[in-house]
C-alpha cells in the first residue's frame, strides 16, 4: 500500500513519511533533504558572523586559528589558507576562548554556534537543531567504503566505528575506496551530513596512527562517541596537523587532475548584478540536470521570483584519463543573490570558466577575489632543478635493463623471498608483530588492511616485475584476508 507524504511512516517511528523513510528510499528525498539544508545554513552562517563580533569580539579568530595551528602558528587568522573549510567549523562549533588567555574577557565560554543557540529567539527549531548537532559530534577521521560519484559516501568512522550514510557531492567526486577523510559527519532526518572536511585526501596508510589513537582512546573510554570525540579534541588534532604536514611537506603532494593539469585549487569570487541572470546563462553547464530539477533545489523568494541560493556542477563531456567517463566534474559553481563563488582545481579550469563566463554572458558581472594555493613557486623550484636530467636518465637505463628476460626472472625471484621473509618478519608498523601473528586480532587486520591497500595504491601508481596489484592480492589470500 502506497505512503502518503504527510501520512505516519509504516516504519513505526511516529513521524509523517515525508520526514522519516522517505528521505532515505526515494531519490527526490534526498533532493528534497538537500533544499532544506540549503535553505537551514543560508541563513546560519551570517547570524554566526554577527554573534561572534558583537559577543567575541575581533581577536577571537586569531585566537581560534593560533589553536586550530596547535599554537604554532603565530600570524593571526589568515583568509587566504586552504584550510578554511576545516577550519571555519571549528571555530564555530568547537572553539571556545581559554579563560587563562584570552583577549576576549566577557566572551561566552562555549563555542560561538552553541552561544547562538541558546540566545537567539529569533532562530527556527530546525537552524537550532543544526547548530546543537554540530556542536555536540566532534571532528574524526573516516575511511570510505563506498563512493557514488556527484552523489554520495559510505564513510566509516574510525575511532567510534559508525558507518555512516553522507549526502555529499564535492568530496565524492575525489575520493576512492580505501581513503581517509578528515572532518565531521552529522544527522539531520536520518541522513548524514559531511559538514566539515579538510583539504587533503589522507592515503590508506595512515589509518594505523589513527587505530594507535584509537586504542588510546579506548582505554579510558570502553565506547567512544561524538561526546568523547569532542573530548579528545586536542588529540585528534595533534593527529590530523601530523598527517597534513606530512602530506603538505612530501613530494607525492604534486598531483595532477584527470586532464593531466596541476591540482592547485581556485576560488574564484565574483559580484553579480542579478542572480537569475546568471543562472540562465550557466544553468546548461550542468547538463546532466533539467533546469527544473536545478530550480527545485534552489531557495527562491517567492515574493520576488529571485533566486536567492543555487549551486550546481560544471560539467564537461568525457574524460580524457578515463575514456568511460560520460562526463568529468570541471568545477563547482554557487550563485547566492548578489555573489557568485566558483571552485576549480587547476589554473587552466580557472582561465576556462572565466572565458566560458564571457561568452554566455557579457555584462552584469565582476571578478572580485582569486583564492589560490600557494604551491607554484616550490613546483617551479623542482623543474629548475639540475638533477633532474640525470634522473631521467637513469630511470630510461632501468627501464632498458629491465627489458631483458633472464633479469626480469631474477628480480621475480629476489621479491618473492622479499614478500616470503615479508610475511614472517616483524613490521613496525603492526607493532613489531609479524603479518602472520597480526592478523590473528581485530586491531592488526585493520592495521593490515591498511598496509595492503598502501601497497596496491603504490603498485597501481608505479607497477614493477613482483610487486603489482595481484602481488599483493595473493599476500592477501596468504593471510585469509
Amino acid at each position: 500500500m502506497k505512503v502518503e507524504r504527510n501520512g505516519p511512516c509504516s516504519c513505526g517511528s511516529g513521524k509523517k513519511y515525508k520526514k522519516c523513510c522517505l528521505l532515505t528510499e526515494q531519490p527526490e528525498g534526498s533532493e528534497f533533504l538537500r533544499k532544506r539544508l540549503g535553505e537551514i545554513q543560508a541563513g546560519l552562517i551570517d547570524k554566526i558572523c554577527c554573534h561572534v563580533s558583537k559577543l567575541y569580539g575581533p581577536e577571537a579568530i586569531d585566537e581560534a586559528f593560533e589553536e586550530f595551528h596547535l599554537w604554532e602558528h603565530e600570524d593571526g587568522f589568515d583568509p587566504d589558507s586552504n584550510e578554511l573549510p576545516i577550519f571555519v567549523p571549528f571555530f564555530y562549533y568547537q572553539w571556545f576562548p581559554d579563560p587563562k588567555f584570552t583577549k576576549c574577557e566577557d566572551a561566552p565560554q562555549m563555542p560561538p554556534a552553541q552561544s547562538l543557540a541558546e540566545t537567539d529567539k529569533k532562530l527556527s527549531n530546525d537552524q537550532k537543531k543544526y547548530l546543537i548537532e554540530c556542536c555536540k559530534t566532534g571532528f574524526s577521521f573516516f575511511e570510505v567504503l563506498k563512493v557514488e560519484k556527484g552523489k554520495s559516501l559510505k564513510l566509516k568512522d574510525i575511532l567510534t566505528e559508525v558507518v555512516h550514510d553522507v549526502l555529499e557531492k564535492s568530496a565524492s567526486e575525489n575520493v576512492r575506496i580505501g581513503d581517509l577523510i578528515f572532518g565531521k559527519v552529522i544527522h539531520i532526518e536520518n541522513i548524514g551530513i559531511l559538514e566539515a572536511c579538510a583539504p587533503i585526501i589522507i592515503p590508506p596508510q595512515a589509518k594505523i596512527e589513527v587505530l594507535d589513537l584509537k586504542k588510546h582512546m579506548n582505554k579510558l573510554n570502553k565506547i567512544v562517541t561524538g561526546e568523547v570525540l569532542v573530548s579528545f579534541s586536542l588529540e585528534i588534532f595533534e593527529l590530523y596537523r601530523l598527517i597534513y604536514n606530512q602530506i603538505m611537506n612530501s613530494k607525492n603532494r604534486i598531483m595532477a587532475n584527470t586532464d593531466g593539469q596541476l591540482i592547485i585549487p581556485h576560488k574564484l569570487i565574483f559580484d553579480i548584478e542579478d542572480s537569475n541572470s546568471m543562472f540562465e546563462a550557466l544553468y546548461p553547464l550542468a547538463f546532466n540536470d533539467k533546469k527544473e530539477e536545478l530550480l527545485n533545489e534552489a531557495n527562491i523568494n517567492k515574493a520576488t521570483g529571485k533566486i536567492q541560493f543555487v549551486e550546481f556542477p560544471w560539467l564537461h563531456k568525457g574524460n580524457k584519463k578515463h575514456t568511460n567517463w560520460n562526463n568529468t566534474v570541471w568545477g563547482q559553481i554557487k550563485i547566492e543573490m548578489n555573489k557568485m563563488t566558483v571552485w576549480v582545481n587547476s589554473k587552466e579550469r580557472a582561465e576556462l570558466f572565466q572565458a566560458e563566463l564571457k561568452k554566455r554572458i557579457s555584462s552584469g558581472w565582476k571578478l572580485k577575489s582569486t583564492l589560490i594555493e600557494p604551491i607554484e613557486a616550490k613546483l617551479k623550484e623542482l623543474d629548475l632543478n639540475p638533477s633532474k636530467e640525470k634522473q631521467l636518465q637513469a630511470k630510461k637505463e632501468s627501464e632498458d635493463l629491465m627489458k631483458h628476460p633472464e633479469v626480469i626472472a631474477k628480480v621475480e625471484q629476489i621479491m618473492k623471498s622479499h614478500w616470503d621473509n615479508w610475511l614472517t618478519s616483524p613490521i613496525p608498523a603492526l607493532d613489531n608483530k609479524k603479518p602472520i601473528d597480526a592478523v590473528k586480532s581485530k586491531i592488526g587486520r585493520e592495521k593490515l588492511e591498511a598496509l595492503l591497500t598502501q601497497f596496491e595504491r603504490d603498485a597501481e601508481r608505479n607497477p614493477m616485475v613482483g610487486q603489482t596489484i595481484k602481488t599483493i592480492a595473493e599476500i592477501r589470500l596468504r593471510l585469509g584476508l
